[in-house]
């Protein structure tokens, strides 16, 4: 998941590897390539190769943990991810992704109490204070979320991921410049528009969310992800009147 920005400034030392490490580094990046892309049938051989060679380290069960999440074989992602962190107690991605597979089954104290692992161990990884926001949100701790995702914002202030979902955070809450705020920040205006109109949906006000659908294709014509959305809420308003209409049918008469 996912889904880093390299640092600027001065390049310290560094050790030369052995060839047997650098083989390993290429196959991890080679991994994380096919993951990033959701290649995960691609990346599943590389990842067993890696794991059978390097049996010792944690970053190869990590990443089998990562495909088999992903690939909703949660059982085996969490044994995976649990056999990284007796290999190496402090390996934070491990916890971060515990974390996310924990969340995706909807067990939020565990995710929560991953991600803050994981933060405890690299406190400067935006991404972990990010996650760890993700989930603090899905457990409906919105004041908690928002702590988390402007640290993530300070410590990464181009990170797109975060300032959206601090806007969803505010929107939740019926903070609706707020949340027009975070996405302006770093989204085109019509990108604005749809997510507003994701928060209003969400929250049942359909005909807001359908004129900032509107204005987001007025803005650009061409923007696939809001005629989308448009079209699919254009359809969920005519079958809840459809539903309206068979109920108003079916009341009895006096």
């Amino acid at each position: 998941m996912m889904l880093g920005l390299g640092a600027c400034g001065p390049i310290e030392p560094q050790e030369t590897i052995p060839q047997t490490q650098k083989q390993q580094a290429l196959q991890e990046d080679m991994v994380a390539l096919f993951v990033q892309a959701k290649a995960f049938d691609a990346a599943s051989p590389v990842a067993q190769k890696l794991y059978q060679q390097h049996k010792d380290r944690p970053g190869p069960a990590y990443w089998l943990g990562v495909i088999l999440r992903e690939k909703g074989v949660y059982s085996e992602s969490e044994k995976y991810f649990l056999e990284a962190l007796t290999k190496d107690p402090k390996h934070a991605p491990s916890f971060d992704g515990l974390g996310i597979l924990y969340g995706v089954q909807g067990k939020l104290p565990q995710a929560i109490k991953a991600h803050k692992q994981a933060i405890e161990i690299e406190n400067t990884n935006a991404k972990y204070w990010n996650n760890y926001g993700f989930a603090l949100s899905l457990n409906q701790d919105f004041s908690s979320a928002i702590k988390a995702y402007e640290q993530s914002i300070r410590l990464a202030p181009h990170e797109k991921r975060s300032f959206v979902n601090l806007a969803f955070v505010y929107g939740a809450q019926n903070k609706h410049k707020e949340a027009e705020h975070y996405l302006s920040q770093v989204l085109p205006k019509e990108a604005v528009f749809l997510n507003l109109a994701l928060i209003y949906e969400k929250q049942g006000q359909l005909q807001k969310a359908q004129n900032l659908y509107q204005k987001a294709l007025q803005k650009n014509p061409h923007f696939s992800k809001a005629q989308v959305a448009l079209k699919r809420l254009k359809a969920l308003v005519r079958l809840d009147v459809n539903k309206s209409s068979d109920a108003d049918q079916e009341m009895p008469k006096e």
